[in-house]
């Protein structure tokens, strides 16, 4: 995915725009057919901005229903409640934040895109920036 996707560049512009840092919180599953096509993605348009403001973090998350894998992460010492942690239902999800305030997710698929759901959160956060652009 990462290869073949070309995100839009109206809306890496907006991205590669962004002054103050918003962390970006991306829980997955490598088990699940949306994180592999939606994280490959991410990364194409986030190194497509080049901005270090923004930061993203990722965890990964097994199936809710596999007790063993719970086992192996708890024996391994990981965090046992993302999920919960994140209000995660649906993976991947992206999770924007600034200031620790919530600017917006991504759940699973995007509405319209990948980078144009994250420009819609990020464009307030662009000095000079006018309104979100209307997406088509």
């Amino acid at each position: 995915e990462y290869h073949t996707f070309e995100p839009d560049p109206t809306a890496v512009e907006i991205l590669a725009a962004v002054a103050d840092p918003v962390r970006i919180i991306c829980v997955l599953g490598t088990w699940c057919g949306d994180s592999d096509r939606e994280v490959p993605r991410f990364w194409k348009i986030l190194d497509a901005a080049a901005n270090p403001a923004l930061e993203l973090t990722m965890l990964g998350v097994g199936r809710t229903s596999d007790p063993e894998a719970g086992r192996l992460l708890a024996e391994m010492g990981f965090e046992q409640d993302i999920r919960e942690q994140y209000g995660v239902q649906l993976v991947p999800t992206f999770i924007f934040l600034q200031d620790e305030r919530e600017l917006g997710r991504i759940v699973e698929t995007p509405d319209i895109s990948l980078e144009q759901d994250a420009a819609s959160f990020l464009d307030d956060t662009v000095p000079g920036q006018p309104a979100a652009p209307v997406w088509k």
